[in-house]
């Protein structure tokens, strides 16, 4: 027998699944309707780590960008690792990260990296600082502008942190459910696509949401 949290989250579930629904339906958009539902309703990763994370992902992206365009400056790597450590987010780097900033890197590792402003818009989302409307909007990638000034206007780790009002847990669940039927939708509709959804946007974002909810802490290896 179930116990009565078990039915909550079910019903939870059940709802946000009608509410992803309803998102999509809107736009004549249809999914697989056998997804699995999303029955848990906690979160792996803390403010701390979701600040650090966007802080050194938004850091990396940047890099990455300078040396796939030709830019070898090792000046470059210089300051963008102190401003790292100005915001404590130096110990946040992924692996794959580090080895842009030690020098350990192939075209394809750089290319992967800069795709990833999708997944630190995410966490913004879940940080508060973007709005729904901006993360429900899947037509394009993010507005990139106002993911480098986000951090780049910033000098402090904890001026940074006053940005954030974080997002509940059932928020991201939400969130993450609607993505999930996203992309389910763009694997149906295959080569043909589909217009209002851009499927390299959705599954960074999801990668940013997914990784909210994992123990894991290299969001590339979920």
């Amino acid at each position: 027998m179930k116990s009565n949290s078990d039915r909550d989250l079910s019903q939870e579930a059940k709802e946000r699944r009608q509410a992803s629904k309803q998102f999509l339906d809107k736009s004549g958009i249809s999914f697989n309707a056998d997804l699995k539902l999303l029955t848990e309703d906690k979160l792996k990763k803390d403010l701390t780590a979701q600040c650090k994370r966007a802080i050194a992902c938004l850091m990396s992206i940047q890099l990455a960008c300078s040396l796939y365009e030709g830019d070898r400056d090792p000046d470059n790597i210089e300051i963008i690792s102190k401003y790292l450590d100005m915001l404590d987010s130096s110990k946040a780097l992924l692996d794959e990260e580090k080895n842009i900033f030690n020098g350990k890197y192939t075209s394809d590792l750089l290319a992967q990296i800069t795709l990833t402003y999708d997944a630190y818009w995410a966490v913004l989302w879940a940080l508060g600082i973007v709005s729904d409307d901006e993360m429900k909007s899947f037509t394009k990638p993010c507005d990139v502008t106002k993911a480098i000034q986000t951090v780049r206007e910033c000098i402090s780790y904890d001026e940074f942190l006053e940005k954030c009002e974080p997002r509940s847990e059932k928020e991201i669940y939400d969130m993450l459910d609607l993505v999930y039927c996203c992309q389910s939708a763009c694997e149906a509709a295959g080569e043909k696509g589909i217009p209002s959804l851009n499927k390299d946007v959705i599954v960074e974002r999801r990668r940013g949401l997914d990784w909210l909810i994992s123990k894991e802490k290299n969001w590339f290896k979920l």
